[in-house]
């Protein structure tokens, strides 16, 4: 839920989580690959 996405994106540097959901957009936009740290595309939160 919330709570875990906030866990995740507490660890790392914000402009390298704002870098991470840039990539997580461009190469996987349906967020298929959403196991373990599960990083959500830019713009679909």
């Amino acid at each position: 839920g919330q709570e875990s996405r906030e866990r995740v994106k507490q660890g790392f540097l914000p402009e390298n989580y704002k870098r991470l959901t840039e990539v997580k957009a461009k190469y996987d936009p349906d967020n298929y690959f959403s196991f373990g740290f599960n990083i959500p595309p830019a713009g679909s939160i």
